[in-house]
């Protein structure tokens, strides 16, 4: 079955980690969210797929090119402006023109187990157009779903008011391919398709049992970096890893090869260290850390729940704890993320100007790609670090 990833939207709500890439390229334990899309789509036998790319599409095609090295056939439709997803979707029409059926997939979702397989199970026993549709904890940011007892969905609401605590759409579909005339005479509104689609020929839902989040806002990462380690049961670490005088590992830790650990270094797993880092004397690396390939770690550091994506330098005595950092990113020495308010309330965060409750009691920085933060800052919780942003050092006496 042919398929089409929408990989082209700006993820504006995801700034400053989406500013230089797509969301679909955030990278969590050295792997793509595009790159788990395409091992799933490979698990089932799928190897022809067209992409929509736009923002910093150029990244996505550098890295996959067209396939070749992950036994897979990738084109590539580029929608130059970001408008809707209907006129993303629309790109493909003549490319599924031979098809009878075609897999839509939206890339800014984050699964560990094969959604797709899922998916096309349902069809399978339907013979029906399918969506698959999972629970959340909040409702209020997707399409609601309302069903028969046969399956079938019998009305979509699309990111109603209040949350209605119901199953929503979870960004996998198996739609006729005249599904692109029912978009095109809806003036390419997808929610309107949807729903007419369902009125048309029905649609019937794939219920989705199994750890799933979209990657909305910046936290939303560091969800996504949990459910991969929490499957997580033993320990991997590559027989070129050098461990210098005592270094004490408790828990399912991966670390990959080329990797240094000086004396006196605790790390606590799950946790995840790339390729070709060093960690420094009596570091301590807390649950759910990942630390992508190429990074320094320096002396006396403390990290927890935090995702590094690689290439960055954190200075002694610092601590990381519930952000995520940038690539080429240099924190000084000394640096402090403050996590927590003072009365352990929800933290808000500033998205776009308006300011968006998290949900999480303990949450620290989200900092772009090639940020310089000099030694003895303290980061507020929550605090959004633009790509780019050099901040000097902070002097209690000069």
């Amino acid at each position: 079955m042919k398929t089409l990833i929408l990989a082209a939207g700006v993820g504006r709500n995801l700034r400053p980690l989406t500013s230089t890439r797509p969301k679909s390229m955030i990278k969590l334990c050295n792997k793509t969210i595009l790159h788990h899309l395409l091992d799933m789509l490979k698990e089932v036998g799928i190897s022809d797929v067209e992409i929509v790319i736009g923002h910093e599409g150029r990244k996505i095609l550098d890295y996959f090119r067209y396939g070749q090295d992950f036994g897979m056939d990738i084109n590539y439709l580029n929608q130059k402006e970001p408008t809707n997803i209907g006129d993303a979707v629309m790109l493909a029409r003549d490319k599924f023109a031979d098809s009878n059926y075609f897999l839509l997939v939206y890339s800014d979702i984050f699964i560990r187990k094969n959604i797709i397989k899922n998916t096309l199970t349902s069809f399978r026993s339907a013979q029906k157009p399918v969506a698959a549709v999972c629970l959340t904890s909040s409702t209020s940011l997707f399409g609601n779903i309302y069903m028969a007892s046969d399956m079938q969905i019998t009305r979509i609401v699309e990111k109603p008011e209040k949350s209605l605590g119901n199953y929503v759409l979870a960004g996998a579909y198996i739609l006729p391919t005249e599904f692109f005339d029912i978009l095109e005479s809806e003036n390419r509104d997808i929610e309107k398709a949807y729903s007419r689609l369902l009125k048309d020929k029905g649609l019937y839902a794939s219920i989705w049992e199994e750890d799933w989040v979209h990657l909305g806002y910046p936290w939303d990462i560091l969800t996504a970096n949990q459910i991969i380690m929490n499957s997580w049961k033993e320990a991997r670490i590559h027989r070129s890893v050098s461990m210098d005088g005592h270094v004490r590992i408790e828990g399912p830790v991966r670390i990959d090869k080329n990797v240094r650990i000086e004396s006196g270094t605790t790390i606590k797993g799950p946790c995840y260290i790339g390729a070709d880092s060093y960690i420094g004397n009596n570091v301590l690396i807390r649950q759910n850390s990942s630390i992508g390939e190429g990074s320094v770690v320096g002396f006396g550091v403390e990290m927890k729940n935090s995702v590094l994506f690689g290439q960055n330098r954190i200075g002694r005595l610092s601590f990381v704890g519930d952000s995520v950092v940038g690539e080429h990113t240099v924190i000084g020495s000394g640096v402090m993320t403050v996590n927590t308010t003072l009365d352990g309330s929800p933290i808000g965060v500033n998205i776009n100007g308006k300011e968006i409750n998290s949900s999480f009691e303990k949450l620290g920085s989200f900092i772009g790609d090639r940020v310089e933060i000099g030694a003895g800052n303290t980061l507020r919780f929550g605090s959004i670090v633009p790509s780019g942003t050099k901040i000097k050092e902070h002097f209690s006496i000069s």
